[in-house]
């Protein structure tokens, strides 16, 4: 990869927004709107990840499998609607009209599960008003947990009748949803001049830079190629490290999730912790890529490398007629981490990416240690078949400065082309 000069990369006094990622400028990937075409095509694509997201990616958020009734049914003494709709969203204020019928609560809500179509609308100024007409999914064959179905911004998901999700405590009532319609606010939904201040917004907000010194003798990136792969080698001297963070392109992994520069989060009250927002907010998550550039004492460029989006950022924004738009920086939800926590987790998610083609059927990759910039470490398991189950320790890696490096035998002999970490290596990625 051909180094970069610094006339390219002005500094945070130069660029208030912060650093641009080389392979796309970040007021590009926010602000760029797609045509028209374009975005009806990746809408749809959205909101089918939706149902992808709530079932496949999202196990936290929805247990991936229900429990058997018995063990689901809660034993207190409350008002309870089963079967029940669960109405979600990923905006907390506005009106939503079920079937003819304002609803007094915000999402989400329970409302009772009666009939095969439903017709939802969602008011939200400065949103425009989204309405959806939504046929219940067929019932999940025998063996299968879910069926689900998709009506413009919303999707639906319905449950095996011999099974339950669990019981849920909302709005004073115990619901038993044994189907879930969630409603996908995007930024597509907005005028034209909210669009602008919104991408605009979230472009400063999540725009991040950060410095270190790689000590002389430890590994670095200085390159890499398109299909992944990280060259490294060792800093002759000590070396200045900057690490930028902003809205990037998605790997091809999480566009499967959602394509969009600005995507619809979930707000699921199975998420752990969780409980109703105090105020009103609108909920997206947004693609974070993250660059490494490497510097000698003399302004020598070492090594740069860019790292696709691997990870997305929850982003929690309120709207004031007057004000406009703000991104709210501290926890807001419980249950979701604050910006500046979520910022320390990107560093980690491109060599836990890396490493992902190493996961079988009965093993995962788990992260001992996450140090944000200082780098993290990295073990994969493996799930024995026999009775009684453990897991068995695979390997661990070292993913610091751009590098991915074995920390073990078990590692090296898995990828015999990593570097070997040093102890000071595995020491700073350690617990």
């Amino acid at each position: 990869m051909a180094d970069d000069t610094d006339d390219g990369l002005p500094t945070p006094e130069e660029d208030p927004a912060g650093e641009q990622l080389p392979l796309v400028e970040v007021e590009t990937v926010l602000t760029r709107k797609p045509s028209r075409r374009k975005r009806l095509a990746q809408l749809g694509l959205v909101l089918l990840a939706g149902i992808v997201a709530l079932v496949t990616f999202r196990g936290t958020l929805f247990p991936q499998r229900p429990l058997p009734l018995a063990q689901a049914t809660p034993t207190l003494d409350l008002p309870l609607l089963s079967p029940a709709l669960l109405i979600l969203s990923n905006l907390t204020y506005g009106s939503i009209i079920v079937n003819g019928r304002k609803q007094q609560e915000l999402a989400p809500f329970f409302v009772p599960l009666a009939g095969e179509t439903y017709d939802l609308t969602l008011i939200a100024p400065p949103f425009r008003a989204i309405s959806c007409h939504v046929e219940s999914p067929p019932l999940p064959a025998p063996g299968e947990f879910t069926t689900s179905s998709r009506a413009g911004h919303c999707t639906a998901i319905r449950y095996a009748s011999t099974a339950s999700i669990g019981f849920k405590y909302l709005h004073g009532v115990y619901g038993d949803p044994r189907m879930l319609i969630t409603i996908n606010v995007t930024a597509d939904d907005l005028p034209p001049d909210q669009w602008d201040q919104v991408t605009s917004l979230l472009t400063q907000t999540l725009t991040s830079q950060q410095e270190t010194t790689v000590p002389q003798g430890q590994y670095v990136a200085t390159s890499a190629s398109p299909d992944g792969s990280v060259t490294s080698q060792r800093a002759s001297e000590p070396l200045q490290a900057r690490a930028f963070i902003a809205p990037g392109i998605p790997s091809l992994q999480l566009a499967s999730a959602c394509s969009e520069p600005i995507c619809p989060a979930v707000l699921s009250p199975y998420t752990p912790s969780f409980s109703l927002p105090a105020s009103p907010l609108w909920a997206v998550e947004v693609p974070m890529g993250l660059r490494w550039r490497f510097t000698s004492a003399s302004g020598q460029v070492v090594g740069e490398v860019s790292f696709l989006a691997e990870r997305f950022l929850a982003v929690f924004l309120s709207y004031d007629q007057k004000v406009g738009w703000q991104v709210l920086q501290q926890e807001v939800v419980p249950g979701y981490d604050t910006l500046q926590n979520q910022f320390s987790a990107v560093f980690c998610s491109a060599g836990f990416q890396l490493l992902s083609s190493l996961q079988q059927s009965n093993s995962f990759l788990e992260i001992e240690h996450d140090h944000g910039i200082a780098g993290c470490e990295v073990s994969l398991q493996q799930i024995t078949t026999a009775q009684p189950i453990t897991t068995l320790d695979l390997g661990h890696f070292v993913w610091r400065f751009g590098a991915l490096l074995a920390a073990d035998d078990k590692a090296h002999a898995l990828l015999p082309s990593l570097p070997i970490a040093s102890p000071e290596e595995i020491a700073a990625v350690g617990g």
